[in-house]
């Protein structure tokens, strides 16, 4: 390993990650430099691993998730602290451990993960992130002088860790941002669909808007819950936003709940916000918000006609005007908005002005 060009490719990381949240190229090319199969981040909590991987160990991580390996235990990770530096798995603690590990031995050394290093990088609230290196057979075990090479790497690994951390919780704290300056609702997820926090707003709509089961979101309404986990899924699954027309247990008026993804590489791995719910109670008044507003287009799939039409529907007008105002006939302006009030889960033009008030 050629130290200076570990340090070149280990500030090019960091500068991407800490300027835009991007891991790759970068993370490649610093495997790369290190000769080895390749590596990436990972949070292990047995039987459970996730992980950012490279190119060079992608597949057998994808396998891992498909269900194709051994199931974790507390053998199989190797754990640094951070005081550790990397650490090796002929280290004797850590190799007498592998040698009973099947995760290893029936799995890993299978896909050519047969020599590890593995180094502590950050603390979350579900388990520290540790940096995790592969070598092939033919590639050789990392001997002393490898450890030692790999120390320049390790405090820009750390950086970009911590800063990758922080850049998706600051994320979810301004998507969440318009919702709350408003007083709404807003429940966060994991990317499992498992809530992590929910504002004062929230809980005071407990048991109103939605409830919690078993750390799970569900709605006030039975037949308002499989709508619901359609959306919930749509959002953590597929990473798009979705909307939800609901059901209030006062029965008093009607709430939309918006589900936005906070976008970001690991978030499992940190186990960062993936998910905001925002509960928007229709017949109330609110000051505008063009982010909302576009969120709220985003979940729809509204076309630009469409959003042209919902937008001068919130400005007032009505589809005569719309139509001259975008040179169409009046009855073109009503096909995108019968369109558009479907889309948005609103049965009427008045519906519609009415969540558009909440909104824009």
């Amino acid at each position: 390993m050629n130290p200076a060009a570990l340090h070149q490719a280990a500030t090019t990381l960091l500068i991407d990650v800490v300027a835009e949240g991007r891991w790759f190229p970068a993370l490649e090319a610093l495997m790369a430099e290190m000769n080895v199969l390749g590596g990436g981040l990972a949070r292990t909590t047995p039987p459970n691993m996730f992980a950012l991987p490279s190119g060079g160990v992608r597949q057998p991580f994808a396998d891992f998730q498909a269900g194709k390996a051994p199931p974790l235990s507390r053998l199989s990770p190797l754990t640094p602290t951070p005081a550790d530096g990397f650490l090796a798995d002929y280290m004797a603690q850590e190799h007498a451990h592998r040698s009973r590990d099947p995760f290893y031995q029936e799995f890993l050394r299978s896909r050519h993960c047969v020599h590890q290093v593995s180094a502590f990088l950050d603390h979350t609230d579900a388990g520290a992130v540790t940096a995790m290196i592969y070598r092939t057979e033919a590639q050789g075990r990392f001997e002393a002088a490898d450890l030692q090479a790999l120390q320049v790497v390790l405090p820009y690994m750390r950086a970009a860790t911590m800063a990758a951390r922080c850049g998706l919780q600051g994320e979810a704290k301004r998507q969440a941002g318009p919702f709350e300056q408003r007083g709404e609702p807003v429940v966060s997820l994991d990317i499992g669909g498992r809530i992590m926090a929910i504002n004062t707003a929230a809980e005071s709509a407990r048991g109103d808007l939605f409830d919690i089961v078993g750390h799970r979101l569900t709605s006030v309404s039975p037949g308002d819950q499989p709508r619901l986990d359609r959306g919930l899924r749509q959002a953590c699954e597929a990473g798009r936003p979705a909307l939800v027309t609901l059901t209030r247990f006062s029965g008093d008026g009607r709430v939309m709940a918006l589900m936005v993804p906070i976008q970001g590489h690991a978030r499992d791995v940190f186990r960062a916000v993936s998910v905001l719910v925002a509960f928007i109670a229709v017949d109330r008044p609110a000051m505008p918000d063009t982010q909302a507003l576009d969120l709220l287009r985003e979940a729809a799939h509204l076309t630009g006609r469409e959003s042209d039409v919902v937008r001068l529907i919130g400005q007032g007008q009505r589809p005569r005007e719309i139509a001259k105002a975008l040179g169409m006939s009046e009855a073109t302006a009503r096909v995108h908005l019968r369109s558009a009030t479907g889309k948005l889960g609103v049965h009427s033009q008045a519906e519609l002005a009415a969540l558009l008030r909440r909104l824009s």
